[in-house]
């Protein structure tokens, strides 16, 4: 995934090793191309969740990086940056999951 973004970004990287991140920008070129950043969607059996930029590159101080983390094993975990701003339902008896667009600002 951090090679595709890579490919479609045509800005510069920066170094966020110091916040635990693997793809980042500086806050300044992030600004001139925020509007043409890939758009990102997780395909679950069953359902699709395309998610708002907000929800997989976060604004620290002076950088904007991708916000996922490498695993050193196969677990991958779906965080709470990705969900926020979503209601979330899981289904356990019929093995459904599914998502809608939440103002949760409002709740």
């Amino acid at each position: 995934m951090l090679a595709a973004f890579k490919a479609r970004m045509p800005l510069p990287t920066v170094d966020g090793s110091d916040v635990g991140l693997d793809l980042c920008y500086s806050k300044t070129s992030w600004a001139k191309l925020r509007k043409s950043v890939p758009s990102l969607t997780f395909h679950f059996r069953g359902a699709d969740m395309q998610l708002p930029v907000n929800n997989y590159f976060i604004d620290l101080e002076k950088l904007v990086c991708l916000a996922f983390a490498r695993s050193s094993d196969s677990l991958s975990i779906f965080g709470n940056i990705q969900q926020q701003s979503f209601h979330i339902m899981y289904d356990l008896e019929a093995h459904l999951i599914s998502f809608a667009p939440a103002a949760c600002d409002t709740l």
